[in-house]
């Protein structure tokens, strides 16, 4: 059965007993679990009841069971049970038992929410076994410990539900034995190796030891130790038997030493080798965070080769029969067999010895292809000084001799790689430039300043390439310094070095910086190179990219689109440097909203990218980010996540794990997750951008704060609004500290906190916001922005009751728009609807809804009938009914609002559940009490309960409304006083308290109180 909203109603009774069924919490395995009232003592608490279609011997067995064993329990990290019965209804007689109801989040869910660090994690799990322990001790194995079944209420205490399936080691065990042998009880992926086996007699403490040693992995690594999904059951069976999960520290290099330990004795296939109890489990745990000797120790060899026995059965038997066979022989048999082993012997020999030779030529390969940059820079350097010095035969011979000392250091940082010399070590390339960069730093050239300067210039361009910038500024700083002052500023080699650090100061955020340095490339190459030379174009397209980032839009452009046309004239064929010109301009286009043009030039310099170098190559991975940016400015986030998946493959590859480049791909897929509703994914992929820019980059990068108004949005998207206030205000400090007040970035942050305030209501701080961000966008030259700001500071405007006010500035939003985009765009539409607001404050109805309507139809036919966007307009059209005094008139716009919310969001979606609330409240209103009380109900139920936001007091006071018209007096009255004393507190925006305080004044009036009633009123 289904309510008119679209979603299953569970089997529910009013009442059990003397408690009062108020929601539905979920299936509690084989029960229903449901939120109750009970009277006396007055409380809430969770009814636990068997569904009626599962009512069967065994399973009643086992439900009474459950009850039996909460009673036993009686300890702060237990949910604790309060009574047991049976009632009966058409379906029969019904077990429950009502236990303590437990708000909270799963374990997981709450570290993660809060972003405990390590040692938090880790005392709040040792709580977790304290509580298991004691459970242990009164003779209860839980046998399905996970995440679900551990909430962490809000005073951070952990609480551990559901011991349906526990088993009694006491006297009780010949009950628990009617589980037969085969039956799996549990979850498999949180099970132990003897609850797979499904051997009850095999099941003791630890087993749940082994369960919590699964959860503190994942709750370490954010991941399962092991992967279980899409397998088959007895592959799954086979995994948790035999296969040993991937070690912490392969999954987070932090969770190496004592923690990687601990867990995998937690994990140990053997009983015997884990820990004997949780309370061990848990004293290794505090042993840790006070810095003291763990008593868990790693598994010795021999033990490992037990395990590999084991795994391994047939193998070793076989080997074990050859044995027997061997010893069985004759004597001739033997010295053959001696002969037969010491030739084997030799030949294992020398081909160890091939084996080694080739090992160490792969690795020389490796090592020289490391330092391919380093040497093919320096070629091309040596190239380019021995062309210009035809005109001077002693610069030729310095630059040959110069060439000479180059190759022989680059010879001698190849030879660091012989196992020889680098005592056996395999050395990477940031190894090879750290030595390199150590030699430099000693003196070795200081009497020879122009190789000195080539090999900074290098091993600058090398840690650059890495993402390590603070290494690369050092370097290239030295290097052009040594330049100018041996060659000259106008020399082409101090302007190469001027470009090289441009491009590192524009990378690490110092626009002013770069821009100077650009300026003194361009003055000492002007004379000396045509201007079409790439050179001179890489320097114009890389000052476009500074003037863009100052906000000088139209400098930008010119420059962007003058380094265009001089390359295709140089390249008329096309090739990577025509390819370059043609991304910055399509990326500088996307940025300021003409995404469609950007676009297409995105795509032409992908084609003669992968034309020029192929598939993977570097370039190809920062256009297909390009792609994915474009694609998602035109609202196509599907596309833009098939960019970013084609190009982190890649990125991986080139770069490793943790770069820049990769962050980037981070941060474009946490906005892709997020246009996809996928939110839980989107923050954690945003959280892992924002802590490896962080590292690679610093706090104050500009990069860094992009990634941090991702997870902002996330944040407010998820309603933790708190949370994304201060992820917004960070960055907005840092920009206008780095940016200067007048950046487009300052007034981007300036925006999202506007937009936060407009989330929660509060429309004199949207206005505020929104109206600082004009000014900026104004300078700055872009017009989206100014219009989109300008909208937003009339919207709030109007929402203040400045309607006269508003007016003016949305109709001039609205022929801006009209005139820029024609009468189908979007953006036209939005300004419909919010003039629409505004008309209807300044009591023009028909023209309101006729503006809605327009509104209305746009958005259907730019985003589709089914879309959330026409979700959202939908409630414009029931506000504009309720500002009528229709409020029958509103309900089929929110009755679909809703529909088409409930399609793509959780029930636990704010939007959702506002949207539940508002809807009660007018069925409530129109007589349909016992509707629209059930969908309140609904509502409080699925929202969390954070008392830092109004949500769930005003979902509360839509309940106790509808209560009161019921005439449900004695119920309604303390909802509606709760909700008014946190609105109160919480000082939201006046017309919500306004709305409580009337309601209040209604129920006591109603209920004949009128003393009560006049405080109110």
């Amino acid at each position: 059965m289904s309510d008119e909203v679209g979603r299953p109603r569970p089997y529910r009774p009013d009442t059990i007993g003397r408690y009062r069924i108020t929601g539905v919490l979920g299936e509690g395995g084989m029960g229903m679990v449901y939120a109750a009232q009970q009277d006396n003592p007055q409380r809430m608490v969770a009814l636990k009841v068997i569904r009626p279609e599962l009512v069967q011997p065994d399973l009643l067995r086992r439900f009474a069971r459950e009850s039996e064993v909460l009673g036993r329990l009686q300890h702060p990290g237990i949910a604790q049970i309060y009574e047991a019965g049976t009632f009966d209804d058409d379906h029969g007689s019904h077990p429950f038992f009502a236990m303590e109801l437990v708000l909270g989040k799963p374990l997981t869910e709450y570290a993660d929410a809060h972003e405990l660090e390590l040692a938090a994690r880790l005392d709040l799990f040792a709580k977790v076994c304290d509580a298991v322990h004691y459970a242990h001790r009164q003779g209860v194995i839980h046998r399905d410990l996970k995440p679900a079944n551990i909430l962490v209420d809000i005073d951070g205490q952990p609480k551990i539900l559901d011991f349906g399936v526990a088993r009694l080691t006491d006297a009780d065990v010949q009950v628990t034995r009617q589980t037969s042998l085969g039956e799996v009880i549990g979850t498999l992926q949180y099970m132990s190796p003897e609850q797979v086996n499904a051997d009850p007699d095999d099941i003791d403490a630890r087993s749940d030891v082994y369960s919590l040693g699964v959860i503190l992995y994942e709750l370490l690594a954010g991941k399962l130790p092991y992967d279980l999904t899409r397998k088959l059951i007895y592959e799954a069976a086979r995994i948790v038997l035999l296969d040993d999960p991937a070690p912490l520290s392969s999954v987070n290099r932090k969770l190496g030493g004592d923690i990687e330990v601990i867990v995998a004795k937690a994990l140990e296939k053997e009983k015997a080798r884990r820990y004997a109890s949780a309370e061990g489990l848990a004293s290794d745990l505090r042993r840790l965070l006070n810095d003291e000797p763990i008593s868990a120790r790693p598994a010795s060899a021999m033990y490992q080769l037990r395990k590999f026995a084991r795994r391994n059965r047939a193998l070793v038997v076989g080997l074990a029969v050859a044995a027997v066979l061997l010893l069985a022989g004759s004597a001739v048999s033997l010295w053959q067999a001696v002969r037969a082993t010491r030739a084997e012997r030799l030949a294992d020999l020398r081909r160890i010895e091939a084996v080694e030779s080739g090992r160490l030529a792969e690795q020389r390969r490796a090592i020289a292809d490391s330092a391919f940059l380093l040497a093919d820079s320096a070629r091309t350097s040596a190239l380019r000084e021995q062309a210009a010095a035809v005109t001077s035969a002693d610069r030729a011979l310095a630059e040959a001799a110069k060439s000479r000392a180059v190759t022989n250091f680059l010879t001698t940082m190849l030879g660091s790689s012989d196992p020889s010399v680098a005592g056996g070590k395999e050395l990477s390339v940031r190894e090879l430039l750290d030595q390199s960069a150590g030699r430099l730093q000693a003196g070795e050239f200081q009497h020879e300043p122009a190789v000195e300067a080539a090999l900074e210039a290098t091993i600058g361009r090398s840690y650059s390439a890495l993402g390590l910038y603070d290494a690369a500024r050092t370097h290239l700083d030295s290097a052009y310094a040594i330049r100018r002052r041996v060659l000259g500023p106008r020399d082409l080699e101090t302007a190469s070095s001027a470009a090289d650090l441009a491009e590192q100061l524009r990378a690490s955020g110092d626009y002013p910086g770069a821009a100077r340095m650009l300026a003194a490339a361009e003055t000492a190459r002007r004379g000396q190179l045509e201007a079409d030379d790439d050179h001179m174009t890489a320097a114009l397209a890389s000052l476009a990219g500074v003037r863009y980032a100052q906000g000088d839009n139209v400098a930008a452009e010119r420059h962007y689109r003058d380094a265009l046309r001089l390359t295709r004239h140089r390249h008329p064929e096309g090739g990577g440097a025509v390819a370059d010109r043609l991304q910055g301009l399509g990326g500088f286009l996307v940025y300021t909203g003409r995404a469609d043009s950007g676009l297409r030039l995105i795509n032409a310099a992908l084609a003669l990218r992968i034309q020029a170098f192929g598939e993977r190559h570097p370039t190809v991975v920062q256009t297909l980010i390009a792609v994915a940016d474009a694609e998602l400015a035109l609202r196509h986030p599907a596309a833009a996540d098939s960019a970013i998946a084609r190009a982190l493959p890649i990125a991986h590859q080139l770069f490793g794990m943790e770069h820049p480049s990769v962050a980037d791909l981070l941060v474009r897929r946490g906005t892709i997750l997020a246009n996809l509703s996928r939110l839980e994914a989107a923050e954690a992929t945003d959280r892992e951008a924002l802590a490896m820019r962080v590292t690679l980059l610093g706090t104050e990068h500009p990069d860094v704060q992009v990634a941090r108004v991702n997870l902002g949005r996330v944040l407010q998207a998820q309603g933790r609004y708190s949370a994304a206030d201060s992820q917004f205000s960070v960055a907005l400090e840092s920009r206008r500290g780095l940016l200067g007040e007048d950046s487009p970035a300052v007034a981007s942050s300036l925006t999202d906190l506007g937009y936060l305030a407009k989330v929660k209501g509060d429309w004199v701080a949207a206005a505020r916001w929104y109206g600082e961000a004009v000014p900026i966008w104004q300078a700055a030259g872009i017009e989206d922005e100014v219009t989109n700001s300008l909208a937003e500071v009339g919207f709030a405007l109007g929402r203040q009751g400045r309607n006269d006010e508003a007016e003016p500035i949305l109709r001039d939003v609205l022929a801006r728009r009209l005139a820029r985009y024609g009468p189908d765009h979007w953006s036209v539409g939005d300004a419909y609807e919010k003039l629409a607001v505004v008309e209807t404050g300044r009591g023009h109805l028909t023209v309101a809804e006729s503006l809605s309507v327009l509104g209305l139809t746009i958005r259907r036919t730019v985003y589709g009938p089914e879309s959330i966007a026409v979700a959202s307009q939908l409630q414009n059209l029931a506000f504009m009914r309720e500002k009528q005094a229709d409020t029958s008139g509103a309900i089929p716009h929110l009755r679909e609002s809703l529909r088409l919310f409930l399609k793509v969001r959780p029930g636990t979606d704010p939007n959702v559940i506002t949207l539940e609330r508002w809807l009660a409240i007018d069925l409530c209103a129109n007589d349909a009490v016992v509707e629209g009380t059930a969908l309140a109900r609904r509502a409080l139920a699925d929202v969390v309960p954070d008392t830092t936001q109004s949500l769930a007091a005003r979902t509360g006071a839509a309940l106790g409304f509808c209560l009161a018209v019921g005439r449900n007096f004695d119920s309604a009255e303390p909802l509606l006083l709760d909700a008014e004393r946190r609105l109160r507190v919480l000082a939201g925006p006046p017309e919500h308290r306004a709305q409580l305080v009337g309601w209040l004044a209604w129920l006591y009036g109603a209920w004949g109180k009128p003393e009560e009633a006049a405080k109110w009123q």
